[in-house]
């Protein structure tokens, strides 16, 4: 049954509600209630888990310790509080804010625009993810392809990326992620450490960031051997790798 303006106590579980729900408040502990699609500026307290919420949510506001819900396809505003874990969403994930503390969740394909709070690990997001903002701590995250224009905060270690990555901004102590094909335009803070990168950009170390820099004629920073970048004492960024010979070459980031 679509509802509109209710007020819910505590403790709702194994309800199904139809279409069309708004502006209704739940209070904590809601579980095991399924709700059909159009779901817009609800509340709900705190202790939602194992709901199933269907297309089009929106505007909801969901308090903390949100585990095990599945939210079909088109979240887009809804506010959730800290400690969301295990939880899956469809595609077309926009403008949502997560709190603190997400953890082995799964985002389908199209997430752009979200904000998410630090000491986020272990969640899938799949391909299309751009304009999202990540706190600090994002560690033993999985993305798809086509990531471009995120911005991550400091302290991320072991990330996986696939391929496509272009305009994405890192904070500092980034260390051993793992990027597929096709990097460009990133910007890398300090502290970058055992990081791969695919073919776009092979075994290359950033110990300083680089931004807006074309590689399109670059050769040595695709190459099948080692470079680091770096600055020197001038303030400029250059690219050093050892030659045939095995002599210390130092040239332009861009040669």
């Amino acid at each position: 049954f679509p509802v509109t303006i209710s007020d819910f106590g505590y403790n709702n579980y194994l309800n199904t509600f139809g279409d069309t729900n708004n502006s209704n408040t739940f209070g904590g502990t809601n579980y095991s209630n399924t709700f059909g699609n159009y779901n817009s500026s609800n509340t709900f307290g705190n202790g939602n888990h194992t709901n199933i919420f269907g297309n089009y949510n929106s505007t909801n506001n969901f308090g903390n310790d949100n585990e095990d819900n599945i939210f079909r396809m088109s979240n887009s505003q809804n506010t959730f509080g800290n400690n969301n874990e295990l939880n899956t969403f469809g595609t077309n994930n926009q403008f949502n804010i997560f709190g603190n503390n997400n953890n082995n969740n799964v985002f389908g394909d199209s997430n752009s625009n979200n904000f998410f709070g630090s000491d986020n690990g272990q969640n899938i997001f799949r391909n299309g993810n751009y304009s999202n903002t990540f706190g600090n701590y994002n560690s033993f995250n999985t993305f798809g392809s086509n990531n471009n224009s995120n911005t991550f905060g400091d302290g991320n270690p072991s990330n996986t990326f696939g391929n496509s990555n272009s305009s994405n901004t890192f904070g500092d102590g980034n260390a051993s992620n793992t990027f597929g094909n096709n990097n460009d335009l990133n910007t890398f803070g300090d502290n970058n450490e055992l990081n791969v990168f695919g073919s776009g950009m092979d075994l290359n170390t950033f110990k300083t960031p680089v931004s807006s820099t074309d590689f399109t004629s670059a050769t040595h920073i695709y190459g099948n051997y080692n470079c680091e970048i770096f600055k020197n004492f001038t303030g400029g960024t250059k690219l050093s790798y050892y030659n045939a010979s095995n002599v210390l070459t130092i040239t332009d980031i861009t040669s």
